[in-house]
């Protein structure tokens, strides 16, 4: 067994002192502490804490902590401890002792780093007005320039990431700053700036001025609005920041930041984050404001309703709308300067219906599809485009969502299937094909199914029969009815070659249908393999730089944002023109998938052809 030395040694003094830390808990027992001794009790600490051995340093702080009055080290345990509780991921604990030190001991010079710290517990949990009151008491309280500076420039991050104006003139109005005023002054100007209201945020350091013409602040001041002004390109994103997909909204975000963040270019973008609330009078509302401001360009929002009240009212103004994630068809169509990055459901079934026909040969097909809007848009498109190129649709048949028995429909495709058959016959032995010949051979044969059978079950009802004249089942089912339709699919006996929509994207619950419907080809607008070299590199360096892991809504976002970089690293700054590089985008490469506009009237038309092979799914376009 080889062990560690070092590592080894350090276990040993920690237990050590450890133990001697409680021998002297409980037979020390002086009227006061000897100050010596609390001296190299911190500073044990301290080191501890410095080599990252934050175990045995949280238990020494708490040990100065219960040490007897007068205690010199006091208000500098209750600082070690909330900073120590912090690092070992006690969030809670270390938001307590912070709070205590302030309240207990408000004139101590630990004050300015508890408030430092809530600032950053809040930052972390995404409270941002929250967090950035704390890094406004820090500087009201700091007796240290490099505490000042840092807390200043994690306010800008947050600044950077949308503040309203109302909410620094509440900070400003609740309590009687000081030393942090000049500095909430200038934030309320970034934030009036930000919104493109350049004649309020003038307005805010002119008052700067004059109540202080040496103040230091205003050379930051004047670099902010040259920069923003003069080389900054606007994004409006509305977002259900606060409404029912948070998550997913914040998620985005994040692949949004992350993507900003690894480009040397992203001083030249500004992100302004408006609130849509998940509900299209206030996403209506937000985006009248946004509006008014100076913006190049538009991202929102998630739902398909939503994002369709946003085109209109942009399309008023020519403003260019980026929609990330709708699939309903005619949204892109509701303004000349609309673009969806995603698939609608006309580009989905088109493109799968031609890659069946084309690459596989395909000519007959059947469909059995939920009764509802998306249903009735993707089978549509799919049918279409098989008559476009020469197939046939012998059957469709249509099923209410939540339906466990789908049996109707499998029979009617089954002697859908016997009778195209019989199509075939006629037109082998050179016979006129008419209703009332197919209905002849059909009846006859049945009749005979049926005098043979014991239980008098004819064609349909005998499963034990193939039926094998459709090439491909359309079935764009959803995905919790996967389960429901593919062991009655093969039940009904009918050897075709599954085809499906997006909900088919689900890799566990395809693996449990396996014996059903493996082979089965669906089409989806990304798809991302595990061991795909470049995701795997994506997911290590957002979880670097955001503490989360990714999901779904991260990619969405951290593409867009870097198709956005690209048009303004090409000199695409302006509403007009950045209309002009989009409607130009083809086969843009993105994680998990393209983007392509051209021609397909600004509708992403690069989609994948998914095959679920033998437990594991292959891209095959």
């Amino acid at each position: 067994m080889i062990f560690n030395k070092q590592n080894t040694n350090r276990k040993f003094y920690g237990l050590v002192f450890y133990i001697f830390i409680l021998f002297y808990l409980l037979y020390g027992t002086p009227a006061a502490p000897d100050t010596a001794q609390a001296n190299k009790l911190f500073e044990q600490g301290v080191i501890n804490y410095r080599n990252a051995i934050y175990s045995n340093a949280y238990q020494i702080f708490q040990s100065l902590l219960s040490l007897p009055e007068p205690n010199p080290y006091l208000t500098s345990a209750y600082l070690m401890s909330a900073k120590t509780a912090e690092k070992l991921g006690n969030y809670d604990k270390a938001e307590s002792y912070a709070k205590y030190l302030i309240a207990q001991y408000p004139q101590s010079r630990y004050v300015a780093d508890c408030h430092f710290l809530l600032g950053t517990l809040n930052l972390n949990k995404e409270l941002l007005p929250e967090s950035l009151e704390q890094f406004a008491l820090t500087i009201e309280f700091s007796r240290s320039d490099t505490l000042t500076l840092k807390s200043s420039q994690i306010a800008d991050v947050i600044l950077n990431r949308g503040i309203k104006p109302e909410k620094i003139e509440s900070l400003e109005n609740s309590y009687p700053w000081k030393k942090a005023d000049e500095y909430i002054q200038l934030w309320l100007a970034q934030s009036y700036l930000q919104q493109g209201n350049i004649a309020k945020s003038d307005s805010v350091i002119n008052a700067i001025k004059l109540k202080n013409p040496h103040s230091q602040i205003l050379i930051k001041a004047k670099t902010i609005n040259d920069k923003n002004r003069n080389n900054r390109v606007r994004i409006g994103v509305i977002l259900p920041v606060t409404g029912y997909f948070s998550t997913e909204a914040k998620d985005m975000l994040r692949g949004m930041a992350l993507a900003l963040h690894q480009n040397s270019f992203n001083d030249k973008i500004e992100v302004v984050v408006a609130d849509s609330k998940g509900n299209i009078v206030d996403a209506v509302n937000t985006a009248t404001d946004l509006l008014k401001e100076d913006i190049s360009l538009v991202i929102g929002e998630l739902e398909d309703n939503i994002s369709s009240a946003l085109a209109g009212l942009t399309s008023q103004k020519n403003m260019p709308l980026l929609v990330p994630l709708a699939t309903n068809n005619g949204i892109a169509a509701i303004g000349n300067s609309t673009f969806q990055t995603n698939n609608d459901l006309n580009t989905r079934g088109a493109a799968l219906a031609e890659f069946a026909c084309n690459n596989m040969q395909m000519k007959t097909f059947a469909t059995i599809a939920p009764a509802d809007e998306y249903g009735n848009a993707i089978t549509d498109a799919f049918t279409k485009k098989v008559d476009q190129l020469g197939g046939t649709i012998i059957a469709q048949k249509w099923y209410y969502p939540g339906s466990n028995d789908l049996k109707r429909q499998f029979d009617a495709i089954r002697e859908a299937g016997f009778r195209y058959s019989f199509r075939d016959s006629l037109t082998k032995y050179g016979l006129e094909i008419t209703p009332a010949r197919i209905d002849s051979f059909y009846n006859a044969l049945n009749y005979f199914i049926k005098e043979e059978s014991d239980d008098d079950e004819g064609l349909i009802e005998s499963t034990d029969i193939e039926v094998n004249s459709i090439d491909g089942l359309f079935m764009p089912v959803y995905e919790e009815e996967l389960s429901i339709i593919a062991p009655q699919m093969a039940l009904s006996n009918i050897v075709t070659k599954p085809l499906g929509g997006g909900f088919w994207l689900n890799e566990k619950q395809l693996r449990i249908q396996r014996n059903y419907i493996n082979g089965a080809i669906f089409v989806t607008s990304y798809f991302i393999s595990e061991t795909d070299p470049k995701y795997r590199l994506f997911t290590n360096q957002f979880r670097e730089y955001t503490s989360t892991s990714p999901g779904k809504m991260s990619l969405y976002g951290y593409n867009i944002m870097n198709l956005i970089i690209q048009a303004v690293k090409a000199g695409y700054t302006n509403s007009r023109d950045i209309v002009s590089y989009l409607e130009k985008v083809n086969n843009y490469e993105c994680i998990g998938g393209k983007i392509s506009f051209i021609q397909n009237n600004r509708v992403n038309s690069a989609v994948n052809i998914i095959q679920f092979q033998d437990g594991n799914l292959y891209k095959i376009n």
